[in-house]
């Protein structure tokens, strides 16, 4: 219960180690400034250990301590409020040990010049011991720092912010580094193939950039979590694959809000039959120079039960550009993209669709270019369900083996949308196919 007064001109410890010491129980703890000591050279601290000392302390009670570079210390059964630790693994050897029955409220790592990422700090957690916070968010080199088994350590700072020991743990792995990406936002380069189990969600304020530097994201499901990626901010995935091999998933990418870009990503969806894989609910969604291939192992669908297959692969209610693309599926869909509602511009994209068709349109303007289509029963079923829709094709070359090319109204008056064809080569796989279909009717 000693309370120690420092007064000094040049330094401000209240106890400073230069030497040798054994502290057993030894209580020193809130020590304040000198009004006559104006200009200190540190902050108030209650033991300070300098450079080439060793200082043991047992059973004690210790406020706030700084330690020096080469310093050596090291605490048993102890209670500190503050450390601020100096120690480095270098040539003239720093080390701070943290020992069993010891609780810490609060560790600093704290760096100091070059001496960070030349050679790591040196500094033990042992078993047994108890570090509150552990702050560890301005350095670089973590090579030296050894947390036992055994050793509690509640939160971890980092300058990815602040987290649970079991959370930074984590953190330490590749998927976890991208978890707190999603998290935090800025800029993720993916360096190995990873598996995603869970849903991960970017969070309306934040943006993010995914490179997936040619390496696959197979998402998938475990237990009850879903591997699937929900995004209300602005997500941006590019040069890469993003994978899903589960027959039962339903959406791989649920776009909220915000915006979605994907660039140079190829998308393959063994499991789209029960739902959508990538759903635009608002916002603007780029799909640019990409391939979406879904291929299930749905034997009805393929065999004609369409009420089996799912829905499309790709699902529109905000604004829509797809460019320099291909939309590939085995019969596994019923239509390559469905849009409720938005503008959307198609500009060469290749929909190789073996279901019913390229395109559902329901509402929205939508403008096709320079595209291809070759589809089962149409290459654009237009019902206007959602509103006022508009449908322009001005080039391309659009297919479709079993029943009309452009199928406009769905055999309903107030169903038809307004479609205008500019320009494109239209087929039939049969001459007693038609061209267009209005309200059900050859035209």
């Amino acid at each position: 219960g000693l309370n120690v007064v420092s007064f000094s001109g040049g330094i401000s410890p209240a106890v400073t180690v230069y030497g040798t010491a054994t502290l057993n129980n030894t209580n020193i703890y809130g020590t304040k400034l000198s009004a006559l000591d104006t200009d200190p050279m540190w902050p108030v601290y209650d033991l300070a250990v300098g450079n080439y000392s060793k200082t043991i302390v047992k059973d004690s009670k210790i406020g706030s301590v700084i330690t020096w570079t080469h310093s050596y210390l090291e605490f048993n059964n102890t209670e500190v409020d503050t450390i601020d630790t100096r120690a480095f693994h270098s040539s003239q050897k720093g080390e701070t040990v943290i020992g069993a029955g010891t609780t810490v409220g609060r560790l600093n790592v704290v760096p100091e010049s070059n001496y960070d990422t030349k050679y790591g700090y040196s500094l033990t957690i042992k078993n047994g011991a108890t570090v509150k916070i552990l702050d560890i968010s301005k350095i670089t080199n973590m090579t030296y720092i050894i947390i036992e088994e055994g050793a509690v350590v509640e939160k971890v700072i980092t300058a990815a912010g602040e987290m649970t020991y079991e959370e930074y743990l984590e953190s330490k792995s590749p998927i976890g580094q991208l978890k707190l990406a999603f998290k935090n936002g800025g800029e993720f380069k993916v360096e190995e193939n990873l598996t995603l189990t869970e849903t991960l969600e970017l969070p309306e304020d934040k943006s993010l950039v995914i490179d997936l530097n040619g390496k696959t994201l197979e998402l998938k499901d475990e237990d009850d979590n879903k591997g699937k990626i929900i995004s209300k901010g602005n997500l941006t995935i590019k040069n890469g694959s993003l994978e899903n091999n589960d027959i039962e998933k339903n959406v791989l990418i649920d776009k909220e809000e915000g915006s979605l870009t994907l660039e140079g990503v190829t998308v393959n969806d063994k499991a789209s039959y029960s739902g959508t894989t990538i759903f635009n609910r608002k916002g603007l969604m780029t799909i640019n120079n990409s391939t979406i291939n879904i291929e299930s192992e749905n034997t009805g669908c393929k065999t004609g039960d369409v009420e089996s297959c799912g829905n499309t692969a790709i699902e529109n209610y905000g604004d829509l550009v797809i460019t320099n693309s291909t939309i590939k599926s085995d019969a596994s869909v019923r239509y390559g993209v469905t849009t409720h509602s938005g503008n959307v511009t198609i500009n060469n994209v290749n929909f190789d669709v073996k279901r019913r068709g390229g395109m559902a349109i329901t509402g929205g303007n939508i403008t096709v270019d320079n595209s291809i289509v070759n589809s089962y029963w149409y290459a654009f079923y237009v019902a206007n369900f959602d509103g006022d829709t508009t449908l322009t094709i001005n080039s391309g070359t659009y297919t479709a083996s079993g029943y009309s090319i452009i199928y406009n109204g769905n055999a309903v008056e107030t169903y038809k949308g307004m479609v205008t064809v500019n320009g494109g080569t239209f087929k039939t796989q049969s001459n007693k196919r038609n061209l267009l279909t209005l309200d059900g009717t050859p035209a």
